[in-house]
């Protein structure tokens, strides 16, 4: 798996799509923050905003949650589910706790309310931007692990409390996942440590099919890999799982001059930063216990445990 890049962060200009049904508000911010020397595109609703990010991508997306004929916070998960992951700032006339926390919950990097102050609006993201640049440079100096393509433990663990300090400093969200690849040690010893590297392998590439952009996944030693899902809440966190679970279902380890295959499996455990945690170790230690429990439920899947 190549390295991450956090999606056009060392273009010369950051790409910024402001997405509002009103004209004025697009005209503002258009002229301010092409004149901060970012680039910029429109969209005036939810489904042209997402054709807009798959197309050309973004770096920030500036999103009106109160579109006429969108739901904004579903035009936010559809936007953080894009290849690209921009960071999503959401504007809103609405000032209740409700809609803001709702918002940086479901993954959003800011909320600021209208009317709103234009130099206000480029320096939160001015922040973003920085943040984005600061987890791309320290994924470009990260090391791989040869046999699953994934990160390294090292370079995981130095990720890992890079980004829950970001969690921390914007108040993000951000999940853990901890896998144990089922029944690696009978596979090497009935097989060889040959085919068990190939199971290592297929584990780590639904991993990284499944991973967006902004993930972090790596192999931890053994059968043993981690996740880390930045900007990404409980809801975020089992929809990634699902979608491993189902991954996994097809995936298969041949067995030479055999006429069978291997079925892939992990057990799964996960924590979220701000609802399992308030720090490093602690949300690794509950993402720890999250996967002994699920080690002690053979035979049930991911799906089942996260409806449990």
């Amino acid at each position: 798996m190549e390295i991450p890049e956090g999606n056009r962060v060392e273009k010369d200009r950051p790409r910024v799509l402001i997405v509002d049904d009103d004209p004025d508000c697009r005209r503002v911010l258009t002229i301010h923050l092409t004149e901060q020397g970012y680039d910029i595109s429109e969209a005036t609703e939810g489904d042209q905003a997402v054709r807009s990010v798959d197309r050309d991508g973004a770096d920030v997306v500036i999103l009106e949650i109160l579109l006429k004929d969108s739901d904004g916070f579903e035009v936010l998960e559809r936007l953080r589910a894009t290849e690209a992951t921009p960071s999503v700032i959401l504007l809103s006339s609405s000032t209740g706790v409700d809609y803001r926390l709702r918002g940086l919950h479901a993954g959003a990097s800011d909320y600021i309310t209208k009317p709103f102050d234009a130099s206000e609006v480029a320096a939160r993201v001015a922040i973003v931007l920085r943040q984005r640049s600061e987890i791309h440079k320290a994924r470009s100096e990260a090391a791989l692990d040869p046999a699953s393509g994934l990160f390294t433990r090292s370079s995981f663990e130095r990720l890992f409390h890079q980004e829950v300090a970001v969690a921390k400093r914007y108040r993000q969200p951000v999940a853990l996942v901890l896998l144990d690849a089922d029944g690696l040690v009978k596979v090497n010893s009935r097989f060889g440590w040959i085919i068990g590297n190939h199971y290592i392998e297929a584990l780590g590439s639904a991993i990284a099919e499944t991973c967006r952009a902004s993930d972090i996944g790596a192999r931890l030693g053994g059968g043993e890999f981690g996740v880390l899902l930045p900007e990404t809440n409980m809801a975020g966190v089992a929809q990634f799982l699902i979608r491993l679970w189902q991954t996994l279902a097809t995936a298969r380890v041949h067995i030479p001059l055999g006429r069978h295959s291997i079925k892939v499996s992990a057990s799964m455990g996960y924590a979220v930063f701000g609802a399992h945690a308030e720090d490093a170790a602690a949300l690794w230690n509950a993402a720890v216990e999250s996967l002994a429990h699920a080690k002690q439920i053979p035979g049930v899947s991911t799906e089942r445990r996260l409806s449990a």
